[in-house]
């Protein structure tokens, strides 16, 4: 658990260490002219919103998949494989859900709602036009079915935990 905890911190201060790089690159001009942190962007709103939203999201799905690993190196005892697994996930994971998804099996509707597919959560939230088709789900769907595999997978990685024997 305290691994996981600390993984987690990890996870938010990188974010917070590239929005305070992000807006470093802004203050100090090197190529171009500052961007406007006001100026109405995606869903209606200022930029620095949308920089803040689409940071917040990305923590939740860099979660998910943190819950992912830590389930799988509580589950398999050697990390060779368990690095190699996590790796599949990350990169082809959702290449493989959207090939599911666009495979016509005629179970749509349960396959939509895979983990893998939960990883569009950032992608499609600025970029929804290309990526709905793709995951058919909504922003609302894939959040909230982001945060129940977080609880789902974190809570099994913990019982897997309790069960491993050192």
């Amino acid at each position: 658990m305290a691994k996981y905890i600390a993984l987690f911190i990890y996870n938010v201060v990188l974010h917070l260490l590239a929005i305070v790089f992000t807006i470093l690159l802004n203050i100090v001009p090197l190529l171009n002219a500052p961007v406007s942190w006001t100026g109405i962007y995606k869903y209606h709103q200022p930029l620095v919103v949308n920089m803040l939203a689409t940071t917040g999201i990305d923590i939740i799905t860099s979660t998910l998949i943190i819950s992912l690993l830590c389930l799988f190196s509580c589950l398999i005892n050697s990390d060779a494989i368990v690095i190699a697994i996590n790796a599949i996930i990350i990169f082809m994971g959702r290449g493989f859900s959207a090939s599911l998804l666009n495979a016509n099996l005629g179970i749509d509707q349960i396959l939509k709602w895979n983990p893998l597919n939960m990883t569009n959560l950032t992608t499609q939230y600025y970029n929804y036009a290309s990526y709905h088709p793709t995951s058919m789900l909504s922003n609302n769907q894939l959040f909230w079915g982001t945060c129940c595999y977080i609880v789902l997978i974190s809570g099994l990685g913990y019982l897997a935990f309790r069960r491993k024997r050192f």
